[in-house]
């Protein structure tokens, strides 16, 4: 009898995908000054959720900040029509929506159902599997 030691999953990548209505923002240069702003508010709220600790092994509070920063700069936004935007943060491991949403999407969802962001009309969210294809979608 053979037994498989090594790690096993039946995971698969994901994508989450934001499709942004802004009436404000009719081309890409527009709707970037809206998420630079949402992102400054971000890491605000993240300076003053860790205060300078942060639970993350060897890496302080001041180097997550600084790896997040470059990492939502990296973040692809297309524009897919004048007014609508999308923004797509991709996974390689899959699990559940609960342990694997990014932190920043689900403050700038909050945000936005709490009428708090300027620039995000309308937002539709969704998340699909490279092999499940569409796993949730949701619309405010």
């Amino acid at each position: 009898m053979k037994i498989k030691t090594d790690f096993v999953t039946n995971s698969s990548s994901a994508s989450f995908i934001l499709d942004i209505y802004s009436s404000l923002a009719e081309n890409m240069q527009e709707f970037k000054k809206f998420f630079k702003v949402f992102t400054e508010e971000y890491f605000r709220m993240l300076h003053s959720d860790y205060r300078g600790k942060y639970d993350g092994g060897e890496e302080t509070a001041e180097e997550y900040r600084r790896s997040m920063k470059k990492y939502l700069k990296e973040i692809k936004i297309t524009n897919t029509s004048p007014h609508h935007f999308r923004i797509e943060d991709s996974i390689v491991m899959y699990n559940g929506m609960r342990d694997d949403m990014p932190d920043w999407i689900f403050y700038l969802l909050i945000r936005n159902y709490t009428g708090a962001l300027v620039g995000f009309d309308k937002i539709k969210f969704s998340v699909e599997s490279d092999d499940e294809g569409p796993i949730v979608g949701w619309e405010n």
